[in-house]
């Protein structure tokens, strides 16, 4: 999606898939993808290139370095929490990391 669409269109599409309830079909992306004002093949046929492949395949031994096994987890300077926090305490937390600059 990023690749073909860039930057705007990967958050829409990440924000559309955390709301999204059911599975995750190809005739679903393909239906998020036109709700997204986008053509769905070109998208649901680059899934599996190497380019996307690469990076997911990245991303999977950043997360095993880090020791990170689900979410949500937040990595901050010195710091890595894991799992919900309500959102004061987060608001908290950022704000100290942010004092300390």
């Amino acid at each position: 999606m990023r690749q073909l669409h860039g930057d705007a269109a990967y958050k829409s599409a990440h924000d559309a898939l955390i709301a999204l309830r059911g599975e995750p079909t190809v005739d679903t992306l393909g239906r998020l993808a036109g709700d997204l004002g986008l053509e769905a093949q070109p998208i649901l046929d680059r899934m599996g290139a190497p380019e996307v492949m690469s990076i997911i395949q990245a991303n999977h031994a950043l997360a095993d370095k880090l020791d990170i096994s689900g979410t949500p987890t937040f990595v901050l300077p010195r710091m890595m929490l894991r799992g919900y926090l309500p959102l004061d305490a987060m608001r908290q937390i950022v704000d100290e990391v942010r004092a300390e600059g």
